[in-house]
């Protein structure tokens, strides 16, 4: 499974060990966040379908939701994608299906907070479908 996020995260020319060392965590760190944000909008769905709002309230400010905008631009940076594919996913000044996700969390987030559950669930089902395009993104470009 983590055999793109290597390719996306390492920069050319520069040693993974280096890179780690940068960094400092491990190297398929920020790119596997953006699958976790992905399994995680799973698993907040379901702790609000059980109207459990205070766990996905404190869920969504925590890595990899808060560290979302930061690992889109890793995999935006990447010279392994196309110019059509860096365009489709965007950046939050480029709106593209990364500025979805960034809003989408941003209104699960409000959701939550305000115990909505029709809207939190609206909110994520749409944050999934554009964290899916985002991986098949990658995936199609051979990362």
């Amino acid at each position: 499974m983590f055999a793109w996020f290597v390719r996306v995260v390492h920069h050319p020319g520069l040693p993974v060990r280096e890179l780690c060392t940068l960094i400092r965590r491990p190297f398929h760190s920020d790119a596997a966040d953006i699958v976790a944000c992905r399994s995680g909008v799973s698993q907040i769905e379901q702790l609000i379908r059980s109207g459990d709002f205070g766990s996905a309230a404190s869920l969504l400010g925590k890595p990899p939701f808060s560290s979302f905008k930061q690992n889109a631009l890793v995999l935006v940076n990447s010279k392994l994608l196309t110019p059509e594919d860096i365009k489709a996913i965007g950046t939050e000044k480029r709106f593209g299906v990364g500025a979805d996700v960034l809003l989408m969390l941003g209104g699960l987030a409000d959701a939550t907070e305000r115990s909505d559950k029709s809207g939190a669930l609206d909110y994520a089902t749409k944050a999934k479908s554009s964290l899916d395009e985002i991986i098949a993104i990658g995936r199609g470009a051979g990362l």
